[in-house]
This record gives C-alpha cells, sequence and structure tokens, in this order.
C-alpha cells in the first residue's frame, strides 16, 4: 500500500468517493482510484467479484492494496488507464470544436457504436447470475446493478472505444422488473449503498437504491442508459449547466411528440434519429420501470439500427 501510494502522480479526476491517479506500475501506465476515507467500506468480498468481470466494454480492476479492513480502512483500486477521458468530455469538445479528427465523433455510426459498446457492458452486468445461500436449503439468484451509469462514468480508449467504469458501486438486483429488498439478502454480500447522480433517476421510484431495505433492480440502470445516450446524441447535459434537465422522462410520456434535436454537427438522417428515440431512448425513458425494456432488448434494438439505417451510417 505505502508504495503505491507514494506513486500516485498526475491527477486525472475526482468524485464525490475519491480521487484517480495516473501511476508507472512495473512499467505499466494504469489508474488508481484512492478512495476517501468515509468511502472506503468496499467488503473483500465485493473487491473480487469486481476483478473477476471480464469484459471488453467493462473497466478492468487490475488489483487493489489495503491498510487496515478494506471495509473502513484506506484503499487503493488500480484500474487500467484509458488515455481519452470520458464521454462527457469528448461531447462536450466535440461541441466546442475541438475533438480529435481520429475519433470521427460526427459520424452517426461512431456514435451508435458506442451505444451499442455501453449497452452491451450494462447487459453484461444485468445478465451476470450470483447465488446465494438464502433458508436452509435454498438458493436464489441475483445480477449485479450498476447504480451509477453516467456520461462521466463511460471512459474512452485510446482507440475510442467504450468502456463502462466506476464499478466500485456494483450491487446485486433482480435483471427484470421484479425487486428485491436489501435486508433479505447476507449483509455480509452488501457493498456500499449508492445513490444515483440528480438526472439519472426518476424522482422518488420506489426501486432505486437506499438505505437497506429499500427496493432495487436493474431497471433503474436502463433509465439512466437512456439519459447517457441521449446525451450521447443530443448533447445536452442530464442537468445543471443552465438548461432544462435532461431528466427526458419526458420521452417516456406518449404526450410528448417532438424530442429534442440532435447535436449540431452530428451527421445523422432524420429517419435514423427518430427510429432512434422511438425504440430506444422513449422506452428506456419510461416512468414506469415495468415498461422499460431490458439491457438485453436495448442491446437487440441498436443491432438492429445498424441494419435498418445502413445507408445512413455508411454515409
Amino acid at each position: 500500500f505505502a508504495e503505491l501510494d507514494a506513486a500516485v502522480g498526475e491527477e486525472l479526476g475526482a468524485g464525490s468517493f475519491g480521487r484517480v491517479y495516473r501511476v508507472n506500475l512495473a512499467g505499466r501506465p494504469v489508474a488508481v482510484k484512492k478512495l476517501l476515507p468515509d468511502s472506503a467500506g468496499i467488503p473483500l468480498e465485493a473487491l473480487r467479484r469486481q476483478a473477476g468481470l471480464r469484459h471488453p466494454r467493462l473497466l478492468w480492476l487490475l488489483g487493489f492494496a489495503h491498510r487496515g479492513e478494506a471495509a473502513g480502512g484506506d484503499l487503493l483500486l488500480v484500474y487500467e488507464l484509458c488515455e481519452a477521458g470520458n464521454l462527457r468530455q469528448l461531447i462536450d469538445d466535440f461541441a466546442a470544436g475541438r475533438a480529435p479528427p481520429a475519433c470521427e465523433f460526427q459520424l452517426a455510426g461512431v456514435r451508435i457504436r458506442m451505444a451499442h459498446e455501453l449497452a452491451s457492458a450494462l447487459d453484461f452486468l444485468h445478465s451476470w447470475q450470483e447465488v446465494e445461500a438464502a433458508a436452509a436449503g435454498d438458493w436464489r439468484s441475483f445480477s449485479l446493478a450498476h447504480q451509477d451509469v453516467k456520461s462521466t462514468n463511460v471512459l474512452l480508449t485510446a482507440d475510442w472505444h467504450c468502456k463502462l467504469g466506476d464499478l466500485d458501486s456494483l450491487q446485486t438486483a433482480t435483471a427484470g422488473s421484479g425487486l428485491t429488498r436489501m435486508e433479505d439478502r447476507p449483509q455480509s454480500s452488501q457493498p456500499r449503498i449508492r445513490y444515483f447522480t440528480n438526472g439519472y433517476f426518476v424522482p422518488g421510484e420506489p426501486d432505486r437504491p437506499g438505505a437497506p431495505g429499500e427496493l432495487l433492480s436493474c431497471k433503474v440502470d436502463v433509465y439512466a442508459l437512456g439519459v447517457t445516450l441521449l446525451e450521447l446524441f443530443t448533447g445536452r447535459r442530464a442537468s445543471g449547466g443552465g438548461e432544462p434537465e435532461l431528466r427526458l422522462s419526458l420521452l417516456g410520456d406518449s404526450s410528448v411528440q417532438q424530442p429534442p434535436s440532435p447535436q449540431v454537427g452530428l451527421l445523422i438522417s432524420d429517419r435514423c434519429y427518430l427510429d432512434l428515440c422511438d425504440r430506444v431512448f422513449r422506452p428506456c425513458l419510461a416512468l414506469n420501470s415495468a415498461q422499460r425494456p431490458t439491457s438485453t432488448r436495448v442491446l437487440q434494438e441498436l443491432d438492429r439500427f445498424y441494419s435498418s439505417c445502413e445507408p445512413d451510417l455508411e454515409n
């Protein structure tokens, strides 16, 4: 721990739970997340679970070091380094004319590919089957919910592919619209309880993360995915910045006919964009979580979008 702590270099970012630094570890650049003391209570079993998750669109946890007990002690998380920042930064850079030409962010096909990558990462988590003991002789299965899907947690590799990060917020959940009570699960299996960032959840939704005993399902992730994808195609922010909040649950309301305009400079036909709104954004942003698609369904729709809009994507 002391050696790794002393090696931290350039600060790459900071959040409410800690700071991220660039570190040269055995000749390899990595990202080290140094958790704040009040937020370091991650059980070791949760870290081992995270380290065992291997998917090309998930940020890989390479290892961790702790001083004292990991749950409550000092904790450093070592991740692969994504050199190109995060999705929100790229969206803003494109709006300001600073996006690197190599990323070809003006092309609809590139953004569809990024949307597909993000949906595939979430579908992997939601399809995860984790078995835990319940009553004597009884077992039950849980999926994994991310709990903090947002554009700043979508990291970009040097060749402009997406990786879903901040996986230390993972929590077991139910994959569909069904719900599970957190208090019904063994206490040792519960990572930190976290809340979604404002703008990425429906206020008052009963099945979003909260205190032990409240309800959680993967459908809250699907709503956050819808907001993030809408950011990707419109350039608007989920909240703040002086704009109306892009909590565009309005798109989940059938009475709202006109979607927000695509980002200026994005080369996409009206037909393709409206198809995206009708088949992906609007369903994800349904106010009633039971009416939202699963992440698997979102992934299938994005697959179909390639073929239905193929001429536009090629151009």
